[in-house]
């Protein structure tokens, strides 16, 4: 989803992800856009996981990721970052490094790097 919207809009807000504790089901979140300043990534980034962490204290759902437009990582530069956990405290990082072409054409790198974690939404 996040490639497409990069193709389409050039750029994209933070959105997540989510399966449900109850019956497993997935289902795409965004943080409600009253929450954060919605010219302000960081913000929205920040509601979401604040969103995201009240519906895992509930034990309402049992994973969660969240992905966002990185503009600066230190090793590929531009990268769509997903940050993924789960209810057992195990934290991913998948970066998908791309360049950008054109105004509304990018070159994305064909194999993402993974990376270790930090446990965000399901803290103790």
């Amino acid at each position: 989803m996040a490639v497409e919207l990069l193709r389409r809009k050039g750029r994209f807000f933070p959105f997540g992800g989510v399966i449900w504790s109850a019956d497993g089901a997935e289902q795409l979140v965004a943080a409600p856009p009253e929450k954060a300043d919605a010219k302000d990534p960081g913000g929205l980034l920040d509601a979401l996981v604040a969103e995201l962490r009240s519906e895992a204290e509930g034990g309402a759902i049992r994973a969660a990721g969240t992905c966002v437009d990185v503009r600066q990582d230190p090793d590929l530069g531009l990268a769509i970052r997903a940050d993924l956990e789960d209810a057992a405290g195990d934290a991913r990082v998948a970066l998908l490094g791309y360049e950008r072409r054109f105004p509304r054409r990018f070159l994305i790198v064909p194999e993402a790097v993974e990376r270790p974690g930090v446990v965000r939404v399901f803290a103790p």
